[in-house]
């Protein structure tokens, strides 16, 4: 186990590589702290580096648990969010049902929110299904809605 200092230091160094771009490092030092010191950023942010790394399937899973780390801080827009990260996801998995499940949850997450950047994700996704469907002029609607 590592030392908190050294804990401390290896995530900082993880986002900072984050913040760079440099996914494959921030991916390497954040993976090798203790993940149950980890906050739900820290876990956003190896869900996002192992999406340019891969593979897939701890990208998901990663992405599930700081989905459920924001759901007990009570940050439902984060949650969200990560919902719909999860929904793009297992759209690439062709794990269609899945993706499902979890825009439903973004939706209801979304719900009672005020207006936010994160209705506007959940506005994009609705357009590029409106789009998928061939239905031009809702994907216009709602992609105009998740523009403003």
């Amino acid at each position: 186990m590592n030392s908190p200092q050294s804990v401390n230091e290896l995530v900082e160094r993880g986002r900072e590589a984050a913040a760079r771009g440099a996914w494959r490092e921030a991916y390497d030092l954040l993976v090798a702290t203790d993940s149950a010191e980890l906050s739900p950023e820290d876990l956003e942010l190896i869900g996002e580096a192992t999406s340019w790394t891969g593979p897939t399937e701890h990208c998901i899973e990663v992405r599930e648990r700081a989905y459920s780390a924001y759901l007990a801080r009570g940050d439902r827009r984060s949650a969200a969010r990560l919902a719909l990260d999860l929904v793009r996801d297992h759209g690439f998995a062709r794990a269609t049902s899945v993706a499902a499940g979890w825009y439903k949850r973004a939706e209801r997450l979304l719900e009672e929110e005020p207006e936010c950047c994160e209705h506007g994700y959940l506005a994009r996704r609705q357009g590029f299904a409106a789009d998928a469907r061939g239905d031009t002029s809702e994907a216009r609607q709602h992609l105009r809605r998740a523009l403003g």
